[in-house]
C-alpha cells in the first residue's frame, strides 16, 4: 500500500492513535505510562520537600517544557529534511509519535489531575488515566495533521525557491 507524500503523517497518526486508543482497553498500559509524571513528581518531593500541590505544577511544567522540545527538534530535523527537498520517511514519522506517546498521556493525565482535583491526594487517581489516556490519543491525530501541513508548506517554499 502506497501513501501519498503528503499524508504519511495523517496516516501514521491514526495508526498511532487507533493503537494507543487500543491499549486503554488493556489498563495496564495507561498505569505505566503515566508513571512517568509520577517520576517526575516524586523527584520534585525529595529534592524541594515540596507539597503535593507543587509536585503536580512542577511536573506540568517539566512535561509541557519536555514536550516543547520534543516537538521543536523533530520540526527542526522536518525543515532540514524539506531544505534538502526531502521528506521523513513513516519509520521515522512513527519514532516522532514514539517520543511524544511517552510525553502526551502523563502531561494530559497532570492536567486533568489538576483541573478536575486541584493535585489532591487520593489513592485511586491513577484510575484518572484510563479516562485520560483516550483524550491524549487522539493527539496523535492532530499531531499527524500538523507534520504534513508543515512538510508540505516547507517543500512547498523550497520549490518555489523562498
Amino acid at each position: 500500500m502506497e501513501i501519498p507524500n503528503n499524508h504519511r503523517g495523517v496516516f501514521v497518526g491514526s495508526v498511532c492513535t487507533i493503537a494507543s486508543l487500543l491499549l486503554t482497553f488493556t489498563f495496564g498500559i495507561p498505569f505505566a505510562v503515566v508513571l512517568v509524571g509520577f517520576l517526575i513528581s516524586w523527584f520534585f518531593e525529595i529534592f524541594a520537600n515540596a507539597n503535593l500541590k507543587g509536585q503536580g505544577i512542577f511536573t506540568l511544567l517539566v512535561l509541557t517544557l519536555s514536550l516543547t522540545g520534543v516537538i521543536n527538534f523533530w520540526r527542526r530535523k522536518i525543515k532540514r529534511f524539506a531544505e534538502e527537498g526531502r521528506q521523513l520517511e513513516i519509520p521515522q514519522i512513527f519514532g516522532i509519535m514514539a517520543s511524544v506517546f511517552v510525553v502526551i498521556h502523563p502531561l494530559i493525565f497532570f492536567a486533568y489531575w489538576g483541573l478536575m482535583d486541584g493535585f489532591s491526594n487520593d489513592d485511586e487517581v491513577i484510575l484518572g488515566s484510563i479516562v485520560t489516556f483516550p483524550i491524549s490519543s487522539l493527539s496523535f491525530l492532530f499531531l499527524g495533521i500538523m507534520f504534513d501541513y508543515f512538510s508540505t508548506r516547507l517543500l512547498l517554499g523550497k520549490k518555489n525557491g523562498s
